[in-house]
C-alpha cells in the first residue's frame, strides 16, 4: 500500500490515507540492518503531511513535515551535507538544493534498489524542508492578515456629523470626541486600502499548490545561477 501512495505523491495524484497508519513502527536497528520495507515506512508522516497540506490543514501539515525531517535526521537516513544545505538560507545553498533535487529521477522505479530508495528518502526530506519553510511563511501571513482585518473592522466608527462639519463618535465617551469630516474620510480610505492590500497579498498562495510554489521558487534560483552564462552569447 505504501508503495502505491509514494507513486501517487511523486506523480501528484490524489492520495487516500484513511488506511495508512499515523506513525511508523519503532526502529531499533541501524540503517544498514533495516530492510527496504522498513525504510519506506519512514515516509508515512511525509505522506500524511502531503494529504493534510492538500486539505488545507496547514498546522497539521507543518507538524507532520517537521516530524518526517526530524526522523530522517535521527535515523541518519540523510547525510549531513544535505541537512546543512537545507538549513542554509543564502542563494548558494538554495541552488545546491535545486541541483540535488534534479538528481533524483522517478521515471523508472526500482523498489529493490536500495540506493534508489535512499535517494527517494532524501528527495522527500528536501521537499519536506521546503514545505516547512513555505508553510511557516503562509501561516505567518494568514495570522497577520487576520490581525489586519480585525484592526480595520475595529477602526470603523459610528459617527454623527454636526452642522459645522465635525464628526463625533457616538459610541465612545471622550472629553473632545471630534474629528473633521475630511480627516474621517482620509482614515476610512486608508483602512479600505489596507484591506485590499491584504487580499492581494494572499492571492498567490491560493492560486498555486505547495509543490508548484516550491518548484517555481527553485526554478527562479536555478535561472538566476545560470544567468551569467548568457553573457557574450549570440
Amino acid at each position: 500500500m505504501i508503495r502505491e501512495l509514494i507513486v501517487c505523491v511523486l506523480e501528484g495524484r490524489d492520495i487516500d490515507v484513511k488506511d495508512l497508519p499515523m506513525d511508523m513502527a519503532d526502529v531499533d536497528e541501524s540503517l544498514n540492518d533495516m530492510e527496504i520495507d522498513d525504510i519506506l515506512e519512514c515516509v508515512i508522516s511525509y505522506i500524511h503531511g502531503v494529504s493534510s497540506d492538500r486539505a488545507g490543514r496547514k498546522e497539521d501539515a507543518l507538524r507532520l513535515f517537521n516530524e518526517y525531517c526530524a526522523d530522517c535526521e535521527y535515523l541518519k537516513l540523510v547525510c549531513k551535507e544535505t541537512i546543512e544545505m537545507c538549513r542554509k538560507k543564502e542563494r548558494e545553498g538554495r541552488i545546491r538544493i535545486q541541483n540535488k533535487m534534479r538528481e533524483f529521477r522517478f521515471e523508472v522505479i526500482d523498489w529493490e534498489d536500495r540506493e534508489w530508495v535512499m535517494k527517494l528518502i532524501e528527495y522527500f526530506y528536501v521537499m519536506g524542508m521546503k514545505n516547512v519553510e513555505h508553510l511557516n511563511a503562509e501561516i505567518e501571513l494568514l495570522e497577520k492578515s487576520d490581525e489586519c482585518r480585525a484592526s480595520n473592522q475595529s477602526g470603523i466608527e459610528c459617527v454623527r456629523i454636526d452642522e459645522s462639519g465635525r464628526a463625533e463618535n457616538m459610541l465612545v465617551r471622550r472629553n473632545k470626541p471630534t474629528m473633521s469630516l475630511d480627516e474621517f474620510a482620509d482614515k476610512l480610505m486608508a483602512s479600505m486600502k489596507n484591506e485590499v492590500k491584504v487580499i492581494d497579498d494572499t492571492e498567490p498562495e491560493e492560486k498555486y499548490t505547495r509543490n508548484e510554489l516550491i518548484m517555481k521558487d527553485n526554478e527562479r534560483d536555478w535561472r538566476g545561477s545560470n544567468r551569467g552564462n548568457t553573457i557574450g552569447m549570440g
